[in-house]
Parts: structure tokens; C-alpha cells; sequence
């Protein structure tokens, strides 16, 4: 709760079909629902472990923020800290969508507030 750490997307029917299930205010007074949805998947393009996300998403990090300057410590900052640090650097990167997601997503799971850290790489 309180972290902007986007888990999932949902389409518009699905939004509607969502059930809240909880609704807290948090220290910042920001009120955030936990809420259940169903929805059918295929296997196709699943993958049975994050090790490769979390491996790629240090790839991205290292490959990008070299370019400009020492490689970040995932730790400097919060996992909400992240959303505006990478966004402060967009005009210095070119990452497509999807990269821009997986380098923030590897970002704020291993940032210094994160529960448990992503690993740092495949093992």
C-alpha cells in the first residue's frame, strides 16, 4: 500500500467488473482499494519465474544509465521516488514502452523501501 508499483493493466470491461474488497486511508492521506477481478489467460508468453524479467530489467539499467553517468544504486531511492526519477530522465534515454516499464518495475522492487528485492540478476 502507498507504493505506485503497477502490478497489472486492465481494460475497461474488466475495471468494471472489479469488486473492492478493501478501502484504507494512508499517512499521506491517499486512500487505496484492494480489489478483486477475474479474468482468463492463455500460458502462451508466461513465464514460470521473474528471474529473467529481474535480469533484464539490470540489463536496461546498466545499459542506459551508463551512457550519461555512475549506474544509480536501486536502493537511492523509494519505490514512489522512482516514478518521478525516471521520468526526470526520459528526455535522456530512448527506451521503448515496454523497456521504460520493466526498468522501472526492477527499480522500485529492489528501491529502498521494497519488501523483498527483485534479484539483482539470473542466477
Amino acid at each position: 500500500m502507498a507504493k505506485q508499483i503497477q502490478t497489472v493493466s486492465l481494460n475497461a470491461d474488466l475495471q468494471k467488473s472489479a469488486t473492492i474488497l478493501n478501502t484504507v486511508k494512508a499517512e499521506d492521506g491517499q486512500t487505496w482499494q484492494q480489489e478483486q477481478v477475474s479474468a482468463w489467460i492463455t500460458q502462451r508468453n508466461m513465464l514460470a519465474s521473474m528471474k529473467p524479467i529481474w535480469a533484464y530489467g539490470k540489463e536496461i539499467l546498466d545499459a542506459t544509465c551508463s551512457q550519461c553517468h555512475a549506474i544509480p544504486d536501486p536502493k537511492h531511492l523509494t519505490a514512489n521516488g522512482w516514478v518521478q526519477g525516471l521520468k526526470a530522465m526520459q528526455q535522456y534515454y530512448m527506451l521503448n514502452k515496454d523497456e521504460e516499464r520493466t526498468l522501472l518495475k526492477y527499480l522500485q522492487n529492489n528501491a529502498k523501501d521494497a519488501q523483498v528485492a527483485a534479484p539483482q540478476a539470473a542466477q
